[in-house]
């Protein structure tokens, strides 16, 4: 699980990017924790953020 704080950064670096990957390269981090973090503030949230 993600911190919130990581979960935001990850949130705000795929709003600018557009796209998962891009963000994963931004931040040094793993694709699939990109899609995680989405899914958590999502999940958080009770609301879509991004869509495909």
């Amino acid at each position: 699980m993600l911190d919130k704080l990581d979960a935001l950064r990850i949130f705000c670096t795929a709003a600018e990017t557009l796209k998962f990957r891009e963000t994963a390269v931004r931040l040094g981090i793993a694709p699939q924790l990109v899609t995680r973090g989405i899914a958590e503030l999502e999940k958080q949230l009770g609301e879509m953020l991004l869509f495909a």
